[in-house]
């Protein structure tokens, strides 16, 4: 579950020192009134008032009662003082533990995309700011909406020994040939860390995990046809978004994690994108290969409802071990134009500054179109294959929540 510092309760605060020596002053010229007065009115008048027998109770009952309501004063201050330092101790340790393990982050070792775009032109094409996204009939020709969708020559790359060999073997559809050709292009960083023994664990995003149909049946076809060994392959739901990560990050896994998102359509909604990725993340504390480089680090992703999202900018902050200063670009996806306007307000709450204006947020929704369940996995492709050197917020919103991830691009040797 996504770590949450709310569970930390306030610290306590510390009690008071207590009266000043002006004050204990007064109480022991009160302590001498009150114990010698009651003396001197119930000593026996029979008795002569002098001797050991009378100055021993007058000059030391006073005496004997302040000191009393001295330590019983000071007892129950330090027993105050003590129960709120170590209770202060206890939390701080609890929140330092809870920031170090939300500190966690993985790094993503390679991703491979198809788009309505060019390969590797994903970002450019984004921070570029022309509109792929245009009118155009559907398939069957016919209605014409405003979309994106992907070349109808999806075996175009075939030219590729794996991918024919591929599907020269499986009978598979559209779908399937889409899985090939994601995945060949990863056969460069799955075989390494096989070899290493590292087998990832694949995660299909789908709408509904419970029944995934046959495009999980598909995926796992393409990949005994690729002679790969991944036998975990499971399906993930498409309304997580980002949150994957954070719960294998919380599972403590040492597999790498493999997702993958395609999304097609028949009848297309107004302003989509037909498009697939799949991203292959590693957690930071497990060693990799040597032939192995990661492309960036995402730190573990936020999620908090749409009116709190700057708190949820704040702790992705922390997560990322950032500063506001540092943040230069966001990249945007699922908002609409309405919610510009909280994304702005939140970013000024957060003094993220520099993010309040819209020349500084990248959105692919407007420049492709939204690409439903592939929409938040392809703008971390993105946001990585940008670079920029510095790091950069990922916003993502799902239908009951923001979510918000910080991405450090990795330094590429030519």
């Amino acid at each position: 579950m996504p770590v949450d510092l709310k569970q930390v309760k306030p610290p306590k605060p510390y009690p008071p020192r207590g009266p000043g020596i002006r004050v204990w002053l007064i109480v022991w010229i009160a302590c001498v009134v009150i114990v010698d007065g009651a003396i001197l009115l119930l000593w026996p008048h029979n008795q002569p008032a002098r001797g050991a027998i009378f100055w021993l109770p007058v000059a030391g009952l006073p005496n004997v009662l302040f000191l009393t309501i001295l330590i019983v004063a000071r007892s129950g201050y330090e027993a105050a003082y003590l129960h709120a330092l170590f209770y202060n101790d206890h939390r701080e340790q609890r929140r330092r533990s809870l920031i170090e393990r939300g500190q966690r982050s993985v790094r993503l070792l390679d991703y491979s995309y198809r788009l309505a775009v060019p390969d590797g032109k994903l970002a450019s094409t984004i921070a570029e700011g022309t509109p792929v996204l245009k009118a155009q009939p559907l398939r069957n020709g016919t209605v014409t909406a405003r979309h994106t969708r992907l070349p109808d020559d999806t075996d175009a790359a075939s030219a590729d020994q794996l991918l024919a060999q591929v599907l020269q073997q499986v009978p598979i559809d559209r779908t399937g040939r889409l899985y090939v050709q994601l995945l060949a292009p990863l056969v460069r960083t799955i075989q390494p860390l096989l070899q290493a023994g590292l087998t990832p664990a694949v995660r299909l995003v789908v709408a509904d995990p419970a029944n995934p149909g046959d495009e999980l049946t598909q995926l796992q076809t393409v990949i005994r046809a690729m002679n790969l060994y991944l036998p975990d392959c499971k399906a993930v739901a498409v309304a997580d978004g980002l949150m994957p990560v954070d719960a294998w990050l919380d599972a403590g896994e040492k597999r790498p994690l493999l997702v993958v998102a395609i999304q097609l359509h028949d009848k297309p909604p107004e302003d989509s994108a037909e498009g697939c990725v799949a991203l292959m993340f590693l957690r930071q504390a497990v060693a990799l290969p040597d032939t192995v480089t990661p492309r960036a680090t995402l730190h573990r992703p936020v999620a908090v409802p749409p009116q709190e999202l700057a708190e949820g900018l704040a702790l992705s902050m922390l997560w990322g071990r950032v500063t506001p200063s540092m943040l230069k670009q966001a990249w945007l996806t699922g908002f609409d134009v309405e919610e510009q306007t909280r994304v702005t307000q939140a970013c000024r709450r957060a003094a993220l500054d520099p993010l309040t204006k819209f020349e500084t947020r990248r959105m692919p929704d407007t420049i492709l179109g939204h690409a439903g369940r592939a929409a938040s996995w392809l703008v971390v492709a993105a946001t990585a294959e940008h670079g920029a050197g510095a790091p950069q917020l990922i916003l993502n919103r799902t239908p009951t929540a923001v979510q918000a991830a910080i991405l450090q691009a990795e330094p590429q040797t030519p």
